[in-house]
Order: C-alpha cells, then sequence, then structure tokens
C-alpha cells in the first residue's frame, strides 16, 4: 500500500491452487499483502534516503567481499544480526516530508531522470554463482549478495534471501521472478505458497523465484517497534479535527520514525524502490537469465515499472497487475485508494443485502450510513474481546479493508461483522491482523515498519509536520464516509521520517524494451484501475482489462490467466481493449 491509511500497507491476497493453501481462480488464499495500503494508526504499511553510510566500518553480519556466500547457514546467522547492528543515522540526514528535502537541498530525481547504471563496476555481483541449497518444503534456497550502498560497491555486501521451485522440463525457459507487493510483502513466503500453481499455470516452462527485497522478511530486516509499541501504533487513529488526538498522533510518529532510526540506522537510507530494482538485475543475471521474465502484483507492479525504466533492454516479459501510476504524488495516491476501497465497499454492501440476513440491514442505501454510526460508536467505546484485546475504530476498517482484496473474504466479513454487532470482536481483529502481519502470538513479521521505510524513501509524504497530514485526513472526507478519512492519514510516519526521500513522482518510460502486459481490475480496491490505465501508457505496454471485484486478476479468472501464460510463453499480447470476466 503505498501512501493509503487503510493501513499503511497494502495488503492483497494473491491467488494460488486450492493444492497450495493459497487463494484464487481455483479458491483459497495465499495471505501475502500486495499493496499500498496504510497501516493503523498512521503508519501506511502494504506501507514503504539519501543519507550515505558514514561508517568507516562495514555492519555487522555485511561483507566487503561480493562473492557468493558459502553456507545457507552461515548467511542466515548474518542477515538476522545485520539491521540490528547497523550504526545510526547522521545527524545530517535529510528529513522527510518536503519534496526538496534530499542530500544538499536539491529536489529528488523522477522516474526518467534516475542516473545511469555503470554495469562494469558492479561485475563481481553480476557474475557471482548462487550456491543453492535444498530446504523446507521440496524447495531451493540461496542468498544473493548485492552492495549495501550501490554508490560505493566495492564497500558493504548485503545478503538477499532468495528460494526457487525448479521446474524439470527440459524445454526451460528460464526463470520467472515474483514480488507480492507491499511495499514489504516476503516474496520467500509468496513464491513457497503460490510456486506450485503459477509453474503449472505456465506449463512448466520455467523455475518460479522468488525473493526478500532488502529491509525486507529475511532480508536485513527493517526493525523498529516492540510488539506491544505495534500494537499501539496499529490501533490508533486521530480524529483530524481535535488537537489532543493530532497531538498524541504526532507522539505516536515520531516514536514510531525514531525507533526505526534506532534499531535500523543507515540501513533506512538503503531500502528504496531504486535499490530493490537493482538487486532485481543482479538476480536476473545470478539466474542465469539474459533477460527478465517477471509477475509483480500490487507495489510490485511499480518495483517492475522502475526496473523497466533502469534496464528496458534487459526485459523478457513483464506482467504488472494491479498497477499503480508512479507519475501520482501521496495524496493522488491516497484520494484514489480511498475512492477504490468505497467502491468495493459498495460492491460488498450489494452482495450481502442479497443474500439476505446481511448485518447492515436490507438496504444497499443505508447499509454504510449504519456501517458507519456502528464505527463511531466504537471509535468512542472500543470493544474488548474475551483474551483482552481491543478492537478501536481504526482495527475495525482495518479488518473491513482486508476482507476487501478478495470476494472470496466477503462472507468472512459478514460473520464478523455480525459477532462484532453483538459484542464479540475477535473475527474482525482476525482479518485486521492480516493486514498488519500480526500472528496469532502477538508478534508481527516487519510488514508494518519495512512498508513505512520504503514508501517514506520512495515519494514525498504530505508535508514535514503532523498538521499536514490532519488537513489530508480531513480532505479525504470526499472520497467517501467509511476510508476517506481512514487513508487520508497516510503515511504519518513519513512526516518525522529521519532519512530524505529519493525519488519524486513522474512518469516512467521503457524505451528498447518489448511489450509490457499491465493488468487492471474495474474494482480494485487497492490499487484502482485508473492506475493500471496510466501505467500501460507510460510503458508504451498492452492493458488487460479484469471486469471484477477484489485485489489484482492473476490466478482469479481463466481469461486473465490464459492471457498472462500466452504472454510469458510465447511472448504473444493480447488485442487492444481485451477486456475478461
Amino acid at each position: 500500500m503505498a501512501p493509503g491509511q487503510v493501513r499503511a500497507t497494502t495488503m492483497t491476497s494473491r491467488t494460488a491452487p486450492a493444492s497450495s493453501g493459497a487463494r484464487g481462480a481455483i479458491g483459497q488464499t495465499v495471505g501475502v499483502r500486495s499493496t499500498w495500503l496504510r497501516l493503523p494508526a498512521v503508519a501506511v504499511v502494504v506501507a514503504l534516503g539519501v543519507a550515505a553510510c558514514t561508517s568507516t566500518k562495514p555492519p555487522a553480519g555485511a561483507t566487503t567481499t561480493p562473492n557468493p556466500p558459502t553456507s545457507a547457514e552461515d548467511s542466515s546467522t548474518a542477515r538476522s544480526a545485520l539491521a540490528s547492528s547497523l550504526p545510526p543515522l547522521p545527524s545530517s540526514s535529510g528529513v522527510a516530508g518536503s519534496p526538496t528535502s534530499v542530500a544538499g537541498g536539491a529536489q529528488p530525481p523522477t522516474p526518467s531522470q534516475l542516473p545511469h547504471i555503470d554495469e562494469a563496476s558492479l561485475q563481481a555481483f553480476y557474475t557471482q554463482q548462487l550456491a543453492w541449497k535444498s530446504c523446507s518444503g521440496g524447495y531451493q534456497c540461496a542468498q544473493l549478495k548485492v552492495p549495501f550502498d550501490y554508490a560505493k560497491p566495492s564497500g558493504v555486501a548485503l545478503e538477499l534471501s532468495v528460494v526457487r521451485e525448479q521446474t524439470g522440463v527440459k524445454s526451460k525457459l528460464g526463470s520467472v521472478v515474483l514480488n507480492p507487493g507491499g511495499p514489504g510483502g516476503s516474496g520467500v513466503q509468496y513464491a513457497r505458497a503460490a510456486a506450485p500453481i503459477i509453474g503449472l499455470q505456465l506449463g512448466g516452462k520455467f523455475d518460479i523465484v522468488g525473493f526478500d527485497p532488502r529491509g525486507v522478511g529475511e532480508s536485513a530486516p527493517v526493525r523498529c517497534l516492540s510488539a506491544k509499541e505495534l500494537d499501539q501504533w496499529v490501533a490508533f487513529e486521530a480524529d483530524p479535527t481535535s488537537s489532543r488526538e493530532i497531538a498524541q498522533q504526532d507522539v505516536l510518529a515520531k516514536g514510531f520514525a525514531a525507533g526505526c532510526g534506532a534499531k535500523s540506522g543507515v540501513l533506512l537510507a538503503h531500502v528504496s524502490t531504486v535499490d530493490t530494482a537493482r538487486d532485481l538485475d543482479v538476480l536476473r543475471a545470478a539466474l542465469g537469465d539474459p533477460k527478465l521474465s517477471y509477475i509483480g502484483a500490487s507495489y510490485g507492479t511499480f518495483l517492475g515499472a522502475i526496473y523497466a525504466q533502469l534496464f528496458p533492454t534487459h526485459v523478457r516479459a513483464l506482467v504488472l497487475d494491479g498497477a499503480l501510476d508512479p507519475s501520482s504524488s501521496a495524496a493522488d495516491l491516497d484520494h484514489t485508494q480511498a475512492k477504490g476501497f468505497e467502491v468495493a465497499l459498495q460492491s460488498y454492501i450489494a452482495s450481502c443485502v442479497s443474500h439476505g440476513n446481511c448485518p447492515l440491514g436490507t438496504s444497499t442505501a443505508g447499509a454504510e450510513p449504519q456501517l458507519d454510526r456502528w464505527l463511531a460508536v466504537v471509535k468512542a467505546t472500543p470493544i474488548r474481546a474475551s483474551n483482552g484485546r481491543v478492537l478501536t475504530q481504526a482495527l475495525a476498517v482495518g479488518g473491513i479493508a482486508a476482507a476487501l482484496y478478495a470476494p472470496t473474504s466477503w462472507g468472512d466479513l459478514t460473520a464478523a461483522l455480525v459477532s462484532a454487532f453483538k459484542g464479540d470482536p475477535s473475527r474482525l481483529l482476525e482479518l485486521s491482523d492480516q493486514i498488519d502481519g500480526r500472528q496469532s502470538n502477538g508478534t508481527y513479521d516487519n510488514l508494518v515498519e519495512s512498508n513505512s521505510a520504503i514508501n517514506c524513501v520512495d515519494r514525498p509524504g504530505l508535508g514535514p509536520t503532523i498538521a499536514d497530514y490532519a488537513r489530508e485526513a480531513i480532505a479525504g472526507d470526499k472520497d467517501g464516509p467509511t476510508f476517506g478519512e481512514f487513508i487520508g492519514w497516510g503515511n504519518v510516519a513519513c512526516a518525522e521520517w529521519p532519512v530524505a526521500p529519493e525519488l519524486a513522482p513522474g512518469p516512467v518510460s521503457a524505451v528498447g524494451a518489448p511489450p509490457i502486459l499491465v493488468i487492471g481490475t474495474l474494482r480494485d480496491p487497492a490499487t484502482p484501475y485508473v492506475g493500471a490505465q496510466a501505467l500501460a501508457k507510460q510503458l508504451g505496454g498492452s492493458l488487460l482489462t479484469f471486469d471484477g471485484d477484489g485485489h489484482t486478476a492473476f490466478l482469479r479468472s481463466t481469461c486473465v490467466d490464459n492471457v498472462v501464460k500466452s504472454y510469458v510463453v510465447a511472448l504473444k499480447t493480447p488485442a487492444v481493449g481485451t477486456i475478461c470476466k
């Protein structure tokens, strides 16, 4: 999720076959986030700097030699030690929020202004051999070495976790790399869940590869807060008209940013999508593929677009499903996403009412007002579950948003609302936990933290103070009564971020690339269809439209799946104006 406040994360449930335990065209759901949404309380999760590393010695767990790792176990230990031992940010780091707050006071570049990459200085990385080892589930795992700072490729190296499912087909066409979105979604976890169905869908012609981007999952994860602190962070949403609550939000935002700076140090300056796009090209080379085949969902479309901008001649086939518009500002993305969730909510309401026994009543016109009245009650009097957890308004809206990612979750939302209206919020809390990466034992993966870290360096925020975010939340009211204000808070953490943004909004281009396939879903809540239209136009790509509800389209429509297979395997693009159902 990028800027939106529906949880700083952009969670998305990608699809996979019933046999793999994932959801999709065949049925279930892989609970992997993929979009831009904002975190509760003002973060921006499934949400995700220019400050240079000033330390003269590498952080613990990193290495100054770009040779491939010799042991998966050794590199795993190094990864876990890296983020916690990085030196603090230099005091001269820029302050995020202002479009001009980059090193030296210059405005950050737009995608088309990104500097040329001198691959000659990176040959030690490009020529590395991945040391694959068998790992659980019949997969193979390895660590990819990439420069910690691409401006200093001979310095510290990071190790990124990579997993693959090998095909046994002799006529293999190469590898397909996956990204499930977020930013902050684990490509390793997603590949483990979805590789079997995607490999089958592509006719067994490719190895299916997933990786955790820098700052995410097993790849030097960004850390900021304790589990107890994250509980407070995701559960709070300030009334933007209340000076007292705005002040509380400001304290929380400052605490979040300070925690990230203290626990993750200079890593925060090196987790941008530009860095990850460069990592993706190093991975392509290490896999032995002369050109990249890639399927990116939600935020993964932004990563794919930046890759196409930087490496157009290295593209073989890019599938960008549930697209974001790189030229949109943080505020524009907030407004677009809020409207998308409102459209999705109306689709859910129509279905709920038509099936009868809907907790929101029998009138489609009266259902959302009834829901909003209940949310106002929860705002004033949060509901305590039997296990002691409390459902706040922010968590309730987050749970509703989570269920709107897939029509297959609408029944779960109805059941959760029925229970919550009766005083039992446990089911709605479970839905909310999905979007925050909160585990049943109360711990969190690093989705919330990495989402904010990546989003805050990927584009300027709404301004340098909490007041700028409060104004945006108030402006969000016009986007819809349920989600407008919530998403309008956006990445409030960016108002206090210790690292300056590295990129400014602007169109991408892919001059020299072959046709790129962009997919848009007409009633996508997290990445509305207008983003796919804009991205396809910028890339000169082929736009495939899915006339459906929910987030992303691949593995949810036989028609879409067939188009993707034809494109990835045979490089055939669909006819102009193709619409799938």
